[in-house]
């Protein structure tokens, strides 16, 4: 399932969860009814964006209702990676060797 699929998913089940159109949750998670829609039909969104409405989610679900899985998974995957497992990933990817230095020394002798 796509990012875009998870949250559309995600919204609509706010949506059913609350008795709202996907139209209303799109106004009151980014500010622009037509949002969820326009991811509908194949638009994008930044990441800041994804997040946000991510983080808006978690905080705001209806307390009567169980959050979905698919929520707890997404939100779980960015909010416990922290900025130094990120800071370790980023090190480890420039320490390695590029695809182009293999190309030029397959076999890594200097």
């Amino acid at each position: 399932m796509t990012l875009r699929a998870s949250l559309l998913a995600i919204g609509d089940s706010y949506a059913a969860e609350t008795g709202s159109r996907r139209s209303r949750v799109s106004w009151i998670v980014f500010g622009d009814s037509k949002i969820l829609d326009r991811i509908d039909r194949g638009g994008d969104l930044t990441t800041r964006r994804y997040e946000r409405a991510l983080d808006w989610f978690d905080t705001n679900w209806p307390e009567k209702s169980a959050k979905p899985a698919i929520l707890l998974a997404a939100v779980d995957g960015w909010k416990t990676t922290t900025a130094k497992e990120c800071t370790a990933a980023a090190s480890g990817l420039a320490s390695s060797p590029s695809s182009r230095d293999m190309q030029e020394n397959p076999g890594g002798a200097a």
